[in-house]
């Protein structure tokens, strides 16, 4: 049985598509369920990835003038997903080798050792 989610799209709708979709859905899934769990994970990356290196890259490179807006976009879009699949590849790895908290924890800790690096060097002037 169909997910009704995957049901609601026209037959129109490619293939890889459908694939994609069906392969992060189990067939009891409702559209509601696959939103609300996909809206906290969309909006913590999303805000995550506002003004960070990544983004300002992009932005120097789109107001260099040597490539054309398009070409970035594709170029920047494929790193991201790349770097994001390798991503949730190495965390499904990991969790079968190491439970959550430890994972958030390392997690936190990394951020906070970031962050307090960052602020470092802004004071001492680097």
């Amino acid at each position: 049985m169909e997910s009704p989610l995957l049901q609601a799209f026209p037959n129109a709708v490619a293939a890889p598509t459908r694939i994609v979709i069906a392969f992060f859905l189990t067939p009891s899934d409702t559209a509601m369920q696959t939103l609300s769990a996909l809206l906290p994970i969309f909006l913590t990356v999303f805000l995550a990835e506002l003004g960070d290196k990544t983004q300002l890259a992009t932005m120097l490179y789109a107001s260099g003038g040597q490539s054309r807006p398009l070409a970035i976009f594709i170029a920047a879009s494929a790193a991201l997903v790349l770097s994001t699949a390798l991503a949730v590849f190495v965390g499904a790895m990991m969790t079968r080798y190491v439970e959550a908290l430890p994972l958030k924890l390392i997690a936190g800790v990394g951020f906070i050792v970031i962050g307090s690096w960052t602020v470092f060097q802004h004071y001492r002037g680097a």
